[in-house]
């Protein structure tokens, strides 16, 4: 079963790092409010680069002067399932996604939509992919 990583990541702000692995990578996603506990709240996620899956293990600090410079705690790890082939779903920018994590519930819905322009957040990237991510945390 494919995996994925939840990181808390303390570097100029303080926000949370959401990894699947897809495709011998792990796709990824900066949440910037983190998750939440209310089952009504969504949180905005913005695709970032891919990491290689060796990263799904890392905590630790990033040096100061370094890109993303801060500490790193793994806050949640599990597997996933997907209601479609996980591959077509991502390049298409919709998926729905089953988590088992000791955190995250085991039945999120996270749908991660296409844009081409996100008005307030700028990435360097030629496309963006963003969403929200409901409330996902076990009680």
């Amino acid at each position: 079963m494919p995996k994925f990583v939840m990181h808390k990541h303390k570097a100029s702000t303080l926000h949370y790092d959401f990894r699947l692995e897809i495709s011998g990578v792990l796709k990824s996603w900066v949440i910037p409010k983190g998750p939440s506990a209310n089952p009504a709240d969504k949180r905005l996620a913005i695709e970032v680069e891919e990491h290689a899956l060796s990263y799904m293990f890392f905590e630790g600090n990033i040096q100061e002067g370094k890109y993303g410079a801060g500490e790193v705690i793994i806050w949640d790890r599990g597997e996933y399932t997907s209601k479609n082939k996980i591959k077509d779903a991502y390049e298409k920018g919709h998926m729905e996604l089953s988590l088992n994590g000791e955190k995250l519930k085991p039945k999120l819905s996270d749908s991660l939509l296409t844009t081409t322009k996100l008005q307030q957040f700028e990435t360097t990237t030629t496309k963006s992919r963003t969403g929200k991510i409901e409330n996902c945390l076990n009680d």
